[in-house]
């Protein structure tokens, strides 16, 4: 399985040996090797074993394991006896394309699939820690990189190439860059022939609040994460690295699913050994945490990583590592365990929190299995929840979809493997790993609605333009008010609900949604943009009293939301007021009330023409009240 082949002349490698350890704090080199974890089967000469489709779904019974780094062709064949089916390979997009044959066809003579790491060592990219040959670009430039992909697509074990290492934090990507690259790749090598994945080095995945969900899949299709404190192996780490690179695989491949991103997951495995750090990681350590990393299904792949404090050796003058790669093949790679399917996820396939009659899951496998029916699968409910049941399954290969009838009542619905589930790999191999409880789970919620209160709702005019303080209020008609008066006074408008009353006492809040209907505008144009938006103050309980008083205009609230710039739908303004949800009064006593207040951001638009807007109010027709939605459920 692995391993990075650098296919340099000999003086360039001493050139860029000395260059990398001069740098070797900023360079974080390519390392790779792609082994298949059980059944995987070899690209071979064969064109038509190549899919067409430059946007496949990656597979997830592929497994890369990989390590870095090997300097000599020859080794090739060395490591193909250890199950290397593929590495991945630093290309100089300068360097002569008789030297980049060599490199495939050597690679090819040992059954060995390359993924490129181009590299341009005359004129790297500034800022950029890896040599990288993409100019600066909006949207990807790929042009030093064509000569290299119209060799590399003459062969049937070219299968990817590197878009981008540490994007963020050292080479300044935008988003739209990393994508350009992705589909600029994958096009320019299909137009040859091959369809390729596009591999990007993102550091992780859990902890980049930059990296929005839907554009994890935009800029790559193999996320290669790493942690230098993986086993406790650097001096400054501490006995809990172990169990923090654990979480963060598995944090990692939460976010991956979550988002339904087809994105496959490498984790790299820091194995300072040798020198520089007081504290090392031992063979028995190396093998024990790989094993258990593995061990987690939530991996596509596994790597070495063989840097130690500016020393970067051919992988065969790491001699204290080379038992491990055939150990931890043999024993968690390849061992009757591990090529035993696993299940790897399973999440919601729809929205929620959700009131509907049935839900959808798509299950994951590590592989793909058989013999998948209802009698597989578990429910584990809320107290809330009653005649929950596994009503259909569907699906091929590693992923199935469980669809499951929500029952009565309200609460959170898991859908669980058991230990007695009689799925199979096509080898007949059982599932492995049983049971599984760490699925996504859907919150079924019942819906509540209230309509304001006639008596108790209304609005206030302020006394005077800065005074802060209720001058005049309204609780009899049938409209309420949000702006100014020709006097450049505020309106404010207070709603109040019973919602203690029905709620139940141990009911969990999922969502809030305060819904206003629009009767018409005093002084024209749209007054939620020209005053900034409507904030909305919420209070659990009443401002003052439960009736409308003059105080409700500076009463303070227990929670502002907004503002919220918003037009409406149907007549109707929606304000999803769900951050508020704990002051959602659910108790009957003292008053059972949730009472709020609207306004404008701005108090008042500095002109001495009434400007403001009429929504329906508790006095209106019953068919235009304000309404207060609650969705909760009963654990």
């Amino acid at each position: 399985m692995l391993n990075y082949f650098h296919f340099l002349d000999k003086n360039r490698q001493d050139t860029i040996i000395n260059r990398w350890r001069v740098r070797a704090a900023q360079v974080l080199t390519i390392l790779a090797l792609i082994a298949s974890l059980a059944g995987h089967k070899l690209i071979g000469a064969n064109a038509s074993s190549i899919s067409k489709d430059a946007q496949a779904v990656p597979a997830r019974s592929t497994t890369y394991y990989l390590a870095d780094r090997v300097l000599k062709k020859t080794d090739f064949a060395v490591l193909a006896n250890w199950g290397v089916n593929t590495a991945i390979v630093d290309f100089d997009v300068n360097g002569s394309a008789s030297a980049w044959r060599a490199a495939f066809e050597s690679a090819r003579a040992a059954n060995v699939n390359i993924v490129i790491w181009p590299s341009d060592w005359n004129n790297p990219r500034p800022n950029c820690g890896w040599e990288a040959p993409y100019p600066v670009s909006a949207n990807g430039d790929i042009a030093k990189v064509k000569r290299l992909l119209d060799t590399a697509s003459q062969y049937s074990n070219f299968i990817g190439i590197v878009n981008a290492h540490e994007s963020f934090w050292t080479c300044d990507m935008s988003f739209d860059e990393m994508a350009g690259l992705k589909d600029k790749l994958k096009a320019y090598a299909l137009s040859k022939g091959r369809a390729i994945k596009v591999w990007n080095y993102i550091d992780n995945l859990y902890d980049k609040s930059m990296l929005p969900d839907n554009q994890i899949e935009r800029i790559m299709d193999v996320a290669v994460t790493w942690q230098h404190c993986a086993g406790n192996v650097e001096g400054t780490c501490n006995t809990s690295s172990k169990s923090s690179a654990l979480n963060m695989i598995l944090s990692d491949r939460k976010r991956i699913d979550a988002s339904k991103a087809q994105v496959e997951l490498v984790f790299l495995m820091q194995t300072f050994t040798t020198r520089g750090y007081s504290t090392k990681f031992t063979l028995d350590e190396l093998q024990k945490y790989s094993c258990q990393f593995l061990d987690t299904s939530a991996l596509d792949g596994f790597a070495f990583y063989t840097w130690d404090a500016g020393w970067w050796p051919d992988l065969h003058s790491w001699k204290e590592l080379q038992p491990a790669i055939p150990y931890i093949y043999n024993n968690c790679v390849n061992s009757p365990s591990a090529s035993a399917p696993r299940v790897t996820s399973i999440v919601r396939a729809g929205p929620n929190p959700t009131s509907a009659a049935s839900v959808k899951f798509t299950v994951k496998f590590s592989k793909p299995v058989k013999d998948v029916d209802a009698a597989d699968f578990q429910l584990t409910t809320g107290s809330g929840l009653a005649a929950a049941a596994v009503s259909g399954v569907g699906g091929s290969g590693g992923v199935y979809t469980v669809t499951v009838k929500t029952g009565a009542g309200s609460g959170l619905l898991r859908l669980d493997v058991p230990p007695g589930a009689t799925i199979a790999d096509l080898q007949d191999n059982p599932l492995a790993g049983l049971p599984f409880t760490g699925g996504q789970p859907y919150t079924i919620v019942a819906t509540a609605a209230f309509t304001s209160i006639p008596t108790q709702d209304g609005y206030a005019l302020e006394a005077s333009e800065t005074s802060g303080a209720g001058g005049r209020m309204n609780n009899a008609s049938a409209t309420l008010r949000l702006g100014d008066d020709a006097a450049r006074r505020q309106y404010r408008s207070v709603l109040s609900f019973v919602t203690g009353a029905n709620l139940p006492d141990n009911a969990v809040v999922a969502k809030v949604t305060l819904r206003i209907k629009w009767q018409g505008v005093n002084g024209g144009g749209d007054p939620v943009r020209i005053f900034q938006g409507i904030l909305a103050d919420i209070k659990k309980g009443v401002f003052k009293t439960a009736a409308l008083e003059l105080a409700d205009f500076q009463a303070a609230p227990d929670k502002t939301l907004g503002p919220f710039n918003l037009s409406p739908s149907g007549g109707w303004y929606a304000l999803n007021l769900t951050a508020a949800k704990a002051f959602v009064n659910k108790l009957d006593a003292p008053s059972g009330l949730t009472q709020i207040r609207l306004r404008f951001k701005l108090d008042d638009n500095n002109n001495k023409i009434a400007n403001f807007l009429s929504l329906f109010s508790g006095n209106a027709d019953a068919n235009s009240r304000p309404q207060l939605i609650v969705q909760y459920y009963v654990p």
